[in-house]
């Protein structure tokens, strides 16, 4: 089919019909190509027209350049047929014009001319923007040809514009299925972020969430915790908007409060530790921490409440700060008396409202320990002796009874009403078992008001076992005590019994000795006076063993009793040094004693006088060949004895020890002593108030200081057994 269009009608026609080429359309594929002719002739014209009219082409007829441009600022067309000399508008000027629009720069154009064939017009027209050039008259066949292959090209492009745009909608389209599942999935994230929050609010069991708004300060939400934990139904938080400021205890109401105002003003987070008030009348405790976030609304804010109960966890650290108390009481002492009465009082009054503490097995009854309240240990101790009370499991599990008032004999019932005159008496008993027996029975008594819960039936247990280890401790103290006191006992009465043939076997060995000095001198003669030296010396011996012996046993029993009097030391240190005179003479050994001048003083003068003798019988005995010193000075208020030999000396490791009761170095286990000496004379002068030192080189020779306060009283408690 072929079309012939003036420009009249063609720019009357209807707009989406005659631009199939703007943005976003499509031509169709049956669409005829519009062909538009320009030429300032009508012969001509009518000459282009019977030449191309075909099928498939719509051919729009244009008389001069000027209409060409004003049917292409409406419409599109594929090839333009355009004869170059025309009045006033000329084709190449007219293809510039073309050209330089973008919408139409494309369009390609053929020039058609019967004079302009020479070189520059040719020029010129492609310089314009020609893709052909046609010269009058044009060979029909030639010209049907080259329209033919333009139309062509020109529904080429189409198809390729539609293809494009095609492509485009299907990007589009791919674009917006894409965005369309992203936020589907970000939806859906969403709920089940939501569904999750939902399912871990409503599982959480150790806490409330709620939720206040800010301005008000009303409740807006509460998780369904909130009646499980206080008891009271969820509805009532949201149709009670200030319900949650009722519930909390006054004394912890200004605080919390303070806190949501806060948090809603836009301050932080904030933490606060409260009370929630239950319904059955007690009150929990509970870490509240508050924020204010944004609201499910959008554009809304709330304050966002998580309060997580800590009434287990206080009530926890409540027991453990129990147990301590109870470890340092019970650890305080090892009396037995003490400890029944520390085991008595521990778990008053935060377990119980009484406590009774009863041994077994004493003789002539049990020791019975007792913590109650003002007033009631008389009642308290008649009801721990009543017969009917259930003895505890001996493996150290508590017994609870609920109403021990339904259990007990009249005597024990009447105890009771003394006690509590009206309501439940609960008790709980634990056996006191150490080392695989029973000791007694820890008891614990609560009046009306008080309950025992798992809690602490599990701390009563405990307190029970810790008890139980300290009165056996205790006990094993007091037996050890008897026992020494038993052996200190028997050493004296065998030192005393010692001493009593020793005294007389040393008086009739030195008869002995004068008796037989007096005899003619000879080899038997000497021979029976050495042997009745060595008789001599170790009857000595013995009975300074045997006084030590009695000594230390003075001692642990007694401490060390002192009778000050006035003497000169100077005149205790002479005697001292004479004793030994002789006997260091006959060794051959000197003995040097100086003294700055009179040492008056006030001291016990037998304990000074066995502290000298003790320190100079070391120096002879251990001091070998060489000489002892004593030399006696008076520095500032003291009096300073040393006493010195030049033996072997002491060692360093053994040095800090020698005052050590029964420490005995290698020297001391070869010659067979006890190692109390130094420790007799140690408790002596620390007795008077004074101490005692020893120094010794490394090249042998050994000193030994004494220091002692001069008119002087001896320190308070000097006496005491250590």
């Amino acid at each position: 089919m072929s079309l012939t269009t003036d420009i009249d009608a063609e720019v009357r026609h209807d707009e989406h019909e005659r631009e199939p080429s703007r943005p976003g359309a499509v031509a169709h594929a049956a669409a005829p190509a519009r062909l538009l002719l320009v030429d300032d002739r009508a012969e001509n014209l009518q000459a282009l027209e019977s030449v191309l009219r075909a099928p498939g082409h719509e051919l729009v007829l244009a008389r001069s350049g000027a209409e060409a441009l004003k049917y292409l600022l409406r419409a599109d067309c594929a090839l333009i047929l355009m004869d170059v000399q025309m009045p006033q508008l000329d084709g190449i000027e007219t293809a510039r014009l073309i050209r330089a629009n973008p919408r139409t720069r494309a369009i390609p154009i053929v020039f058609m001319t019967a004079v302009s064939h020479e070189r520059r017009f040719v020029t010129l027209g492609y310089d314009a923007g020609a893709v052909d050039y046609l010269v009058k008259p044009v060979d029909p066949a030639l010209l049907r040809a080259k329209v033919a292959s333009f139309v062509e090209l020109h529904r080429a492009r189409q198809e390729i514009a539609r293809q494009a745009a095609l492509l485009r909608r299907q990007e589009d389209l791919d674009r917006r299925r894409a965005l369309a599942e992203v936020e589907l999935r970000a939806l859906r994230r969403e709920r089940a972020a939501q569904d999750r929050y939902r399912r871990l609010v409503e599982g959480i069991s150790h806490a409330i969430v709620w939720t206040v708004e800010p301005e008000s300060l009303a409740c807006t939400f509460a998780s369904p915790s909130a009646a499980s934990i206080l008891g009271e139904p969820v509805e009532r938080w949201t149709a009670e908007p200030a319900l949650w400021t009722r519930l909390v205890p006054s004394e912890d109401r200004e605080r919390l409060v303070g806190a949501v105002r806060a948090a809603a003003r836009g301050r932080g987070a904030l933490a606060v530790e409260h009370g929630f008030a239950r319904a059955d009348g007690g009150v929990a405790r509970f870490v509240t921490h508050v924020e204010l976030v944004p609201a499910q609304d959008d554009g809304r804010t709330e304050v966002r409440a998580f309060s997580v109960d800590v009434t287990d966890a206080q009530r926890a650290e409540a027991s453990l700060a129990l147990l301590d108390r109870a470890g340092a009481a019970l650890a305080a002492s090892l009396d037995l008396g003490a400890t029944l009465e520390a085991a008595a009082r521990l778990a008053l009054p935060d377990l119980a409202d009484a406590c009774a503490v009863e041994l077994h097995g004493r003789e002539p009854g049990p020791i019975l320990a007792v913590a109650s309240p003002a007033g009631g240990e008389p009642h308290v101790r008649a009801l721990a002796a009543d017969p009917a009370l259930p003895p505890p499991p001996a493996d150290g599990s508590a017994h609870l009874t609920r109403h021990l008032e339904e259990a007990l004999g009249r005597d024990g019932a009447a105890a009771a009403r003394a006690l509590w005159p009206a309501g439940p008496i609960a008790a709980v008993s634990v056996a006191l078992a150490a080392r695989g027996r029973t000791l007694g029975t820890l008891r614990l008594l609560a009046g009306p008001g008080g309950a025992f819960g798992p809690r602490e039936l599990r701390v009563v247990e405990e307190l029970g076992r810790r008890a139980a280890q300290a009165i056996d401790h205790a006990l094993l103290y007091r037996e050890a005590r008897e026992a020494v006191s038993l052996r200190d006992e028997f050493i004296s009465v065998a030192s005393h019994e010692l001493r009593t043939p020793l005294t007389p076997l040393l008086l009739q060995t030195r008869t002995l000795v004068k008796l037989v000095a007096g005899q003619p001198a000879g080899a038997d003669r000497d021979g029976l006076l050495d042997r009745l030296a060595t008789c001599v010396r170790q009857v000595d011996r013995m009975s300074r063993l045997v006084a030590n012996l009695l000594d230390v046993t003075r001692l642990n029993s007694r401490g060390v009793e002192l009778s000050p009097e006035p003497f000169d030391l100077r005149d205790l240190v002479g005697d001292v040094a004479a004793r030994f005179r002789d006997e260091l003479a006959r060794a051959d050994r000197a003995l040097v004693v100086e003294a700055d001048g009179a040492v008056p003083g006030r001291w016990d003068r037998l304990g000074i006088d066995q502290v000298l003798t003790n320190l100079a019988a070391n120096a002879v005995r251990y001091g070998r060949a060489g000489p002892v010193a004593i030399r006696l000075s008076r520095e500032g208020g003291r009096a300073v004895v040393r006493v010195s030999d030049r033996g072997p000396g002491i060692p360093s490791e053994e040095a800090a020890r020698v005052f050590e009761r029964f420490f005995r170095g290698q020297g001391a286990r070869a010659d067979g002593g006890l190692g109390l000496g130094l420790y007799i004379c140690r408790r002596i002068v620390e007795a008077h108030g004074g101490a005692i030192a020893v120094e010794s080189g490394p090249q042998g020779g050994t000193t030994f200081t004494v220091e002692l306060p001069i008119a002087a009283e001896p320190p308070a408690g000097a006496g005491a057994a250590g």
